[in-house]
């Protein structure tokens, strides 16, 4: 979904502001809780298996999903839950009387004017490798920015923060609290709900790709490798694929992979002319959000994963499979984006490498899977359900 102008926002803001002081009217439900993820535009991540597992149970809570998509409203009232476009009477009404706003991102992942005086809780979408918050480049080099993020953003309907963040690691924890220094957010390690759709899940990723390719698995392809690139800090950021990556591809596809480019939602893929030529006929595709929305459903199928920045790769490793770490732009990355929290390669359950040719080369994928291994062992514990059971009981012992 392409982001709103500055104009668009504006006018937003001004129509919807009066919705807090109407916040500040309503009298709040303990048992209404209303869910979002990323921006309000996807029904996935972190809120999506808590919400279901509430709705499951019969916990005397009522989880409502907030959108901004009628499409992901749709698809969750034909599964049988309870979900509200975030402007529609009913989306309003709820969201006013909640106590609860439940979020991958931030406030603005429901409707922020609404649930002004909800609680935010904010379980995170991943284990940081760049810098977040008041630890990110660009507000250590500004002397205004640690003031600004604990007495103006935090204050602004859609950049409140969270009463808790929970992550899924101590690694996790240690880089959200830093992130999060001088403000009031509690963060604990409860695990991810989300581990459910990443174990439990199969066979996702092949049925969009015989959907899309009219493949099926065995036809030509029995593996799959997921090259998963992150978003960057400027807009301007474009990630290019050359003749190089379609070479890579045909090279996996000789050794029975399927590759599958997913970007990241915000990122702008620049696909040279000669590289999309090349790539027609191969076992290649690159997935939009719409064709695959919530990528932690499709893990299970990922025999390999490539990424760049993100924190995917911390997920994946619950899997023990090999992961590795691509970025052509490192030394940029460093210099100018939000930077990176540890030397790029050395804390992550990941391979670096320089060629992409590398990740078909056994004795690397060993590596890696040994890699990924040993951080599962250290860091990723649990199981999804004793993560839900510990948030919602966090949860309610902070409303």
């Amino acid at each position: 979904m392409k982001p709103l102008s500055s104009l668009t926002k504006s006018l937003t803001t001004m129509a919807l502001s009066p919705l807090v002081l109407m916040s500040y009217l309503v009298a709040k439900n303990q048992s209404i809780w209303v869910f979002g993820a990323w921006h309000g535009h996807q029904y996935a991540d972190n809120p999506r298996y808590l919400f279901e597992t509430i709705a499951s149970e019969g916990s005397g809570i009522q989880p409502i999903w907030i959108s901004k998509s009628r499409s992901v409203v749709k698809a969750i009232n034909d599964d049988g839950f309870r979900a509200y476009y975030w402007i529609s009477p009913k989306g309003i009404f709820y969201s006013l009387r909640a106590s609860v706003a439940v979020v991958s991102h931030s406030a603005d992942d429901v409707n922020p004017y609404a649930s002004y005086r909800a609680k935010v809780f904010k379980i995170t979408h991943g284990t940081p490798m760049k810098r977040m918050g008041v630890d990110s480049n660009a507000s250590r080099r500004s002397g205004v920015s640690s003031f600004f993020y604990r007495n103006i953003r935090e204050r602004t309907p859609q950049r409140r923060s969270p009463l808790i963040a929970f992550v899924s690691s101590e690694l996790s924890k240690q880089r959200f609290e830093s992130a999060y220094a001088g403000g009031k957010t509690v963060v604990i390690n409860s695990g991810y709900p989300r581990w459910k759709g990443i174990l439990e899940n199969r066979n996702v990723l092949w049925q969009v790709i015989g959907k899309e390719a009219n493949l099926r698995r065995g036809d030509d392809y029995d593996k799959i490798i997921m090259y998963a690139p992150t978003r960057r800090a400027s807009s301007k950021f474009r990630l290019r694929i050359g003749s190089d990556f379609a070479a890579f591809v045909s090279n996996a596809n000789l050794n029975g992979y399927f590759v599958i480019l997913r970007p990241h939602p915000s990122l702008i893929v620049d696909l040279e002319s000669d590289a999309a030529h090349q790539l027609k006929g191969m076992g290649f595709l690159e997935l939009t959000c719409k064709q695959l929305e919530d990528i932690n459903s499709a893990l299970h199928d990922v025999d390999i994963l490539i990424t760049d920045y993100s924190s995917i790769i911390y997920d994946f490793c619950i899997l023990g499979r090999p992961v590795f770490l691509y970025a052509p732009d490192l030394e940029e990355y460093i210099a100018e984006d939000t930077g990176l929290y540890a030397p790029y390669g050395e804390s992550e359950p990941a391979l670096k490498i320089d060629c992409l040719d590398d990740v078909l080369d056994e004795q690397w994928i060993v590596n890696a899977t040994s890699k990924a291994a040993y951080f599962q062992s250290l860091h990723e514990r649990g199981s999804a359900m004793e993560a839900c059971s510990r948030i919602v009981r966090d949860i309610k012992e902070n409303i």
